[in-house]
């Protein structure tokens, strides 16, 4: 799954944490409280799914960008829309 140490991992986990403003670990605690550990589960897997969103819309931007917005079009997988994009930021990277 992850191609990290799980002290790499652990320092990720602990920056992510100190991103989220002081009410939003206010928040999850209270949620805890209040509903357990299963709604925190709940909220972290849709947050999750947040991210991954924004991973695809960022993937699809990216390949707009560099490839053309009517090439992009044509694509018909989430994996053809990565691929793309992953192609095109290593071909830019190439670049500097």
């Amino acid at each position: 799954m992850e191609d990290r140490s799980p002290s790499q991992i652990v320092i990720s986990a602990l920056e992510l944490y100190t991103r989220l403003s002081p009410e939003t670990h206010l928040a999850l605690r209270r949620i805890e409280q209040v509903a357990g550990k299963h709604a925190v589960e709940r909220i972290l897997t849709e947050f999750g799914h947040h991210i991954l969103d924004r991973q695809f819309d960022a993937a699809l931007d990216a390949a707009a960008a560099q490839i053309g917005e009517t090439h992009v079009r044509g694509l018909e997988s989430d994996e053809q829309f990565l691929s793309a994009a992953s192609t095109a930021v290593a071909q830019t990277s190439g670049r500097r």
